[in-house]
C-alpha cells in the first residue's frame, strides 16, 4: 500500500455530498431478514479487491483504487436508493458517515499525522537484545499511539539498528507481528477493530481489562446530550471527541518541522488511500449488518450456526478463529464489526454476559491481522517501507510461511488456554 496517497478524496466527497439530504429510516432500522446473499456481493468485492489487486494488478490498482471503491460503493447506494427509496438510502450513509466512517479515519489522521512528525535519531547496534527492547518498546506503544503510529515511528529505526546485519529480515517480520498487530490490543487507540468496537459502545478500558492476559501471552462516559444531524442523532461527547482529532492533527502540522516529516519521508499517500477504500467498506457493509442482525431469520443463519453451540450459548473458539481467519485475509476492522452485529451487537451485553465472546471477537481480529500483509493497515506499510530500505522482504506467501510457522502454534496454545 505504498500508493495509499490519492485516493480517499472523491469517495469522502461523495459521500458528504450523498448525505446532505433529511431522510427517516436508517440502515439499521432496514429488515435484514428480508435481505437475500446478493446484498453481501459488493462487501465481498470490495474486500477481495483490496486483498487480490495489489499482488496482481499493482499498477492499475495504484491508479484506480478510488474508482474501485466507489464502484462497489454504488452498486449499494443505487439498489438503496431504488428499493427503499432516496430518503431511507440517505439517512443509511448519514448514520453510517456520522457515527462510524468519520470518527474512525479522523482517528487515524490524528495518529498519523502526530507519528510522521516524531523523529527517532541516532542508530543503535541491531544485536538481540536491542531488537528485543525495540520490538517490547513498540508492541506497548502500539496501544497508545496506535498500531500504524508506532509503526511509522519505530520502522526506520529498527531498520536503521539492523542495516549492516546480512541476516535481518526476520526483525521486519517480527516488528509486524508485534507492533504493527498483537501489540494493539489493549485500548480503541492500538488498532481499528477495537476503535469500531468504542464507537459500537464497549467502554474505553474493557479491552485494557480483557485482553490483558492474551495480549501478554502472544507477546465513564458522560451524557452530554445528543444533536441530530439528517436524522443521526450524534453525542455530544462524541462530536467533541471529533473536533479533538482534527484540533491535534493541525497542531501537530503546526508545530512539527518540516524537517522532520522530510526525515520520516512524509507523505499523506497511506491516509489518503485508507480513507478512500474504506469510504467504500462502509457503505457496503450496510446491508451486510442489517443481515447479520436478523440472526437466524437472515441469510447469514448458516453463520450463525457455526458460531453457536447446540445450547444457544456462543461457541468462543469459532468466535476467535472465523474472526481471525478473514482478518487475515480481508480485513480486520469491517470482519470485527461482522461478528461484533453477529454476537447481538449489544455492547453492554457482550461487555458483561458476554465478555468472553467479545474477547474472543477482539483477539481475533488484532491478532490474526498479522497472519498476512493484508489483514491490517500498517502491514503493508512496512512491508513496503523495509523493501525501499533494501530489506529483502518475504513475498506475499513467504511471509505467511512465517506466520503459519510462528504464529498459527501459539494462536493454538493461545485457544486451550483462554477460549
Amino acid at each position: 500500500m505504498r500508493n495509499l496517497h490519492r485516493k480517499f478524496g472523491a469517495a469522502a466527497l461523495g459521500l458528504a455530498l450523498i448525505a446532505l439530504s433529511p431522510s427517516s429510516a436508517t440502515a439499521a432500522e432496514m429488515n435484514g431478514a428480508t435481505l437475500g446473499l446478493v446484498w453481501a456481493l459488493p462487501f465481498a468485492g470490495i474486500l477481495l479487491s483490496i486483498a487480490l489487486f495489489p499482488l496482481i494488478a499493482p499498477h492499475f490498482w495504484e491508479h484506480h483504487f478510488g474508482k474501485i471503491s466507489a464502484f462497489w460503493a454504488a452498486l449499494v447506494i443505487i439498489p438503496l436508493a431504488l428499493i427503499f427509496g432516496p430518503m431511507p438510502a440517505v439517512h443509511a450513509l448519514s448514520h453510517t458517515a456520522f457515527l462510524e466512517y468519520i470518527p474512525f479515519i479522523l482517528l487515524l489522521l490524528a495518529l498519523f499525522t502526530v507519528a510522521s512528525g516524531v523523529v527517532v535519531s541516532g542508530n543503535l547496534h541491531g544485536s538481540p537484545t536491542t531488537n528485543t527492547a525495540i520490538l517490547g518498546i513498540g508492541t506497548v506503544l502500539a496501544s497508545i499511539i496506535g498500531t500504524t503510529g508506532a509503526s511509522m515511528v519505530l520502522i526506520r529505526p529498527i531498520m536503521r539498528a539492523n542495516d549492516n546485519r546480512k541476516h535481518n529480515v526476520h526483525v521486519i517480520v517480527f516488528f509486524i507481528f508485534l507492533v504493527s498487530n498483537i501489540g494493539g490490543s489493549l485500548t480503541p487507540l492500538g488498532d481499528p477493530p477495537l476503535f469500531l468496537g468504542f464507537l459500537r459502545g464497549v467502554d474505553f478500558f474493557w479491552t485494557t481489562t480483557h485482553l490483558l492476559p492474551e495480549t501478554l501471552f502472544c507477546a465513564t462516559r458522560l451524557k452530554l446530550g445528543t444533536i441530530s444531524v439528517l436524522g443521526t442523532e450524534i453525542a455530544v461527547q462524541n462530536l467533541l471527541r471529533d473536533i479533538t482529532m482534527i484540533v491535534v492533527t493541525l497542531i501537530s502540522l503546526w508545530l512539527t518541522p518540516k524537517s522532520s516529516h522530510q526525515a520520516n519521508g512524509f507523505s499523506w499517500g497511506p491516509i489518503q488511500e485508507v480513507a478512500k477504500l474504506f469510504a467504500g467498506i462502509f457503505i457496503t457493509i450496510i446491508p451486510v449488518l442489517a443481515m447479520l442482525q436478523a440472526g437466524r431469520n437472515g441469510a447469514f443463519a448458516p453463520l450463525v450456526a457455526l458460531v453457536t453451540n447446540a445450547d444457544g450459548s456462543a461457541n468462543n473458539i469459532a468466535y476467535f478463529w472465523l474472526t481471525g481467519v478473514l482478518s487475515s485475509f480481508l480485513d480486520n476492522a469491517p470482519t470485527y464489526l461482522v461478528f461484533f452485529e453477529l454476537a447481538g451487537g449489544d455492547p453492554k451485553t457482550l461487555m458483561t454476559s458476554g465478555a468472553l465472546t467479545l474477547t474472543a471477537i477482539s483477539a481475533g481480529a488484532v491478532f490474526m491481522g498479522a497472519n498476512t500483509y493484508i489483514g491490517n493497515a500498517p502491514n503493508f506499510m512496512v512491508y513496503a517501507i523495509a523493501r525501499n530500505g533494501g530489506v529483502k522482504m518475504p513475498s506475499f506467501f513467504g511471509y505467511m510461511l512465517w506466520s503459519g510457522l510462528i504464529l498459527i502454534p501459539l494462536f493454538i496454545v493461545a485457544t486451550f488456554l483462554f477460549f
